[in-house]
């Protein structure tokens, strides 16, 4: 192997490490439920550009992603099966000692 494909091979290693890290440290950083679901808001970018992390789990344990942001006096969200709902942020406590 020469030098450069070990310095390949290292930069790869280090990518995906950093990757990893970076989900590993996204937080919740709000939750909403009712009658047993939950929609939890994360700091974490998503797929959508300028938009986070968001995450809806039903009572029965079925997981649900997508993303958020705010727009004027609600919180918009758009979930992987293509729904779209807006949430007052009063719906929304923060989560503490994550």
């Amino acid at each position: 192997m020469t030098i450069w494909r070990i310095f390949g091979w290292a930069a790869w290693a280090l990518a995906l490490v950093a990757i990893f890290t970076f989900a590993a440290n996204a937080k919740p950083i709000a939750i909403a439920g009712e009658g047993g679901d939950t929609i939890t808001l994360h700091d974490t970018p998503c797929e959508l550009k300028g938009w986070q992390k968001a995450e809806y789990r039903y009572a029965s344990g079925k997981l649900l992603n997508g993303c958020w942001n705010p727009m004027g006096s609600v919180v918009v969200t758009v979930w992987e099966d293509g729904d779209t709902l807006p949430i007052p942020p009063q719906a929304f406590k923060p989560v503490t000692g994550v």
